[in-house]
């Protein structure tokens, strides 16, 4: 859980979008030398003030989450290695320590994993942005114009065959370039996802006079499915569902 390989991309980065002002490098500096010297709460007093500021990183979300974690703070541990996670799913190092922040939050849910198809395809359409999809997607969709044409107009009628072979292909491919980037792009702005930031009880129903399915503890992750009032109606990790005051959850 080291800081040192995510301070240079995170300086980089920030290097690039300041515009001028220097404030933010210098708060990570003053972060990075906090860290040194395992100072971890004025750490994250640094992390915080730059993501007020607007930044957004996945590097700075995984070294705010990361010192939360030295911190034995679950919850926001959880919140922000997420966080990063939704910038950067494939980000290993976030996804190894979010293991870890799980196991020290207090409520234990039993992970039920959902269909294998829908986790391939998951997998699948996160291993580029949604930018690099949209991409395949037009050179795909030139690749069938091309091949219509050669179709409509061919030279022989082996190339007409081959033609429209190739168009099929393409426009395969096209249609799953444009599915998997749209997958890639909801999940990268899903606002459905959270984590509980204060321990609650679980409720059968939109009202704490309903019958209570147990207490849940901070950092408990969960799905918002549904609104009524100041209740959500939440998914937890092991498909059970309940209600819950919307004060004590915070959206990823």
């Amino acid at each position: 859980m080291t800081h040192n390989t995510k301070k240079l991309l995170l300086l980089l980065t920030l290097f690039i979008w300041n515009t001028g002002n220097s404030q933010e490098v210098e708060l990570l500096h003053s972060a990075s030398k906090y860290i040194e010297g395992e100072d971890y709460q004025s750490a994250i007093s640094e992390y915080e003030k730059i993501i007020e500021e607007g930044f957004i990183s996945p590097e700075l979300e995984y070294n705010l989450g990361t010192s939360y974690l030295k911190q034995k703070d679950g919850a926001n541990a959880v919140l922000h290695l997420r966080r990063a996670l939704q910038l950067d799913p494939n980000h290993t190092e976030a996804q190894h320590n979010l293991t870890i922040a799980r196991n020290i939050v207090d409520t234990e849910i039993s992970y039920i994993p959902d269909f294998f198809l829908l986790r391939y395809w998951r997998s699948f359409y996160k291993l580029i942005s949604e930018i690099a999809w949209v991409v395949v997607g037009f050179i795909c969709l030139a690749g069938v114009v091309g091949a219509v044409y050669f179709w409509l107009f061919p030279q022989s009628s082996k190339m007409k065959r081959m033609a429209f072979s190739a168009g099929i292909v393409l426009t395969f491919v096209t249609l799953i370039s444009i599915l998997a980037g749209y997958g890639r792009y909801t999940y990268g702005t899903a606002s459905n996802q959270a984590v509980i930031r204060s321990a609650s009880d679980f409720y059968i129903g939109a009202d704490d006079r309903s019958e209570s399915l147990g207490h849940l503890s901070a950092g408990v992750e969960c799905i918002i499915l549904d609104r009524i009032g100041e209740y959500l109606k939440i998914q937890l990790r092991d498909k059970e569902v309940g209600w819950i005051q919307e004060s004590k959850i915070t959206v990823i």
